[in-house]
């Protein structure tokens, strides 16, 4: 037991070092447009597939709780809030759309219709989601076919992409 518990800690380190080596670049663009939109009091749309959603919530918390007047809105697939993405996304906004999964019935359009919208977009996905997320401005893609691995990265990732809303908006 104590081999498999080291060898999972093992492969998030490992996943954490090649975030570092080849996508350190794409993780300061999503910071710089992500920071950028909240100075601009634009809104941030952030979208979660299956248990991605837990992750846009947590984030979307995460910063309403330290800067309420933080447009802010954490979404899934359903119609309710699609709607209120309709009436409220406007030019400019931000979308951070995020799925661990194989294939996405509702992400393509999502995103389609967040850049015809003239929207920033920044996708989170995996190896499966390459074709889907060329269609974001940036792309986090995962090197990995393990949803749990993927879903840990996510994490991070948006806690980088929180932390530096959380330092432009408080001025640290």
């Amino acid at each position: 037991m104590h081999e498999k518990i080291e060898a999972k800690i093992r492969a998030h380190i490992a996943l954490s070092e090649l975030l570092i080596e080849s996508l350190a670049n794409h993780i300061y663009m999503a910071s710089l447009l992500s920071y950028e939109a909240a100075l601009r009091k634009n809104r941030l749309f952030i979208y979660g597939e299956g248990r991605s959603y837990i992750l846009a919530v947590y984030m979307a918390q995460r910063l309403k709780e330290r800067f309420p007047e933080l447009a802010i809105m954490a979404m899934r697939p359903l119609e309710k809030d699609l709607e209120l993405f309709d009436t409220h996304a406007a030019s400019q906004d931000l979308l951070i759309a995020m799925t661990t999964a194989k294939e996405s019935e509702t992400l393509p359009d999502f995103i389609e219709s967040a850049r015809e919208r003239d929207l920033k977009t920044v996708g989170l996905g995996t190896i499966y989601n390459a074709d889907l997320l060329k269609r974001c401005d940036i792309t986090l893609k995962i090197e990995t076919k393990n949803p749990y691995r993927a879903d840990e990265m996510h994490m991070l990732l948006l806690g980088i992409i929180a932390d530096a809303i959380d330092e432009v908006l408080s001025g640290s």
